[in-house]
This record gives C-alpha cells, structure tokens and sequence, in this order.
C-alpha cells in the first residue's frame, strides 16, 4: 500500500471520529441544525489539514534555520 494511501486512510478515520463526536453531541443538546452546528461539523474536516500544515511548516524553519 503506498504512503499515500496510508494517510489518506489515517486521515479519514479521524475526520469521522471527531465528525461522528461532534454530531452527537449536538444531537445531544436539541439537534437543531443551526450555522454554529454546521461549522463545527465542517471544521472536523478541516483541523487535521491545518495541523498537517503546521507540523510541515514547523520542520521546514527547523531545517532552514
């Protein structure tokens, strides 16, 4: 299995974990869909592209510094 697919695999398991938390927890106070619940529903995709962004941006000042 390439490299690729190895993250790619990591990085949806943990989109649907926090995305699968976040959604019952909103269930959890009312379920109402309000724009509140749909950006925490979107940022579950997002955060882990962001921390992937940093940790690479992280290394590189690292090495060029």
């Amino acid at each position: 299995m390439p490299w690729s697919n190895l993250l790619l695999s990591f990085y949806i398991l943990i989109c649907l974990f926090f995305l699968d938390n976040t959604y019952r927890e909103g269930e959890a106070v009312g379920g109402a869909w309000d724009k509140m619940r749909v950006l925490g529903l979107s940022l579950c995709l997002l955060w882990p592209l962001i921390l992937v962004h940093v940790i690479i941006s992280a290394c590189r000042n690292r090495q060029a510094g």
